[in-house]
């Protein structure tokens, strides 16, 4: 099994994540060994140090994997939450830039009208400005035709004598 050409390929592309309570357990009694040492195994041979390193990297590599998987999980979770509260959020987002567009739209169109309005409030305080002054000039007028008549009827008789 060792002399296969992709042994060590093997072992690094080992599917750790996917090691279980009962494979440790089986590991368990070499681990209990006294020479399962790297040194024990060197003296043995050479190339089994390193595949004892590994089995134990392996089972530490379990044992902190059962304490980080439940926090991957909810890490995945809040994540999944996270992308849904952007997608949300971006859906929030473009209804308050169309609302804002809308209310930009209104904005200027009330800005027209009063401008519209101004204009004719001016227009209007023109026209009663010279409505009262011919008014005023329409009275002080009839008031002189009362005076000019009279003062013609005068100047007839004042002719006639």
């Amino acid at each position: 099994m060792m002399s296969d050409t992709g042994f060590l390929q093997n072992l690094r592309t080992f599917p750790r994540e996917c090691i279980n309570d009962e494979q440790i357990e089986l590991l368990q009694p070499y681990f209990r060994v006294p020479d399962y040492t790297p040194e024990g195994a060197k003296i043995a041979a050479g190339a089994i140090a390193g595949l004892l390193t590994w089995t134990r990297a392996m089972a530490d590599f379990f044992y902190v994997n059962k304490r980080v998987m439940p926090l991957k999980w909810n890490l995945a979770m809040q994540e999944a939450r996270l992308v849904k509260a952007n997608i949300q959020l971006q859906i929030a987002q473009d209804e308050l830039d169309r609302r804002e567009t809308e209310v930009a739209e209104a904005q200027a169109e009330y800005d027209t009208a009063m401008t519209i309005k101004q204009r004719l409030q001016d227009n209007l305080d023109r026209t009663l400005k010279r409505m009262n002054a011919a008014r005023e000039l329409i009275t002080g007028l009839a008031d002189e035709q009362k005076r000019w008549t009279e003062q013609s009827k005068e100047f007839k008789a004042q002719i006639g004598r």
